[in-house]
């Protein structure tokens, strides 16, 4: 049994439809003025205000953010995943990758082995059910 009838809203003292949203109203007017505010902040930051031109400088300049060199590390494929994490840890220690890589691909590990697991699970779901209707 569904708890709302079909067509019928949730909340029949709601906001009527076709009502305007004054967040997106307000929102619209400042698009219209952006042109005039972002020629006034240029004209204020080459004026010499330092707020205005950090504000133009955080918005149009993207902030740089620290990239690790690329690292190759040789794992078994064979192995199983506990050896692999353990390759990556040695690594590690050893000063081969970062921490913070060996973090990185420590988690990528686990996010495999959860997907092995469900496909392994899926797998004997499918070979019991198989085997239930062969009965």
């Amino acid at each position: 049994m569904t708890q709302f009838k079909p067509g019928r809203s949730g909340n029949p003292k709601g906001r009527p439809r076709g009502t305007k949203n004054k967040a997106n109203a307000l929102r619209s007017r400042i698009v219209d003025e952006i042109p005039g505010i972002v020629d006034n902040l240029i004209d204020a930051a080459k004026g010499g205000d330092m707020q205005a031109a950090r504000l133009l400088i955080e918005r149009a300049i993207p902030t740089l953010r620290a990239e690790e060199a690329r690292v190759t590390l040789d794992l078994p494929d064979d192995a199983p995943l506990s050896e692999q994490g353990s390759a990556i840890l040695r690594a590690v220690a050893d000063g081969r990758i970062t921490p913070s890589q060996g973090a990185a691909m420590v988690q990528s590990l686990a996010g495999l082995a959860r997907i092995i697991e469900v496909s392994e699970l899926e797998e004997r779901i499918a070979a019991l059910e198989k085997a239930r209707g062969a009965q």
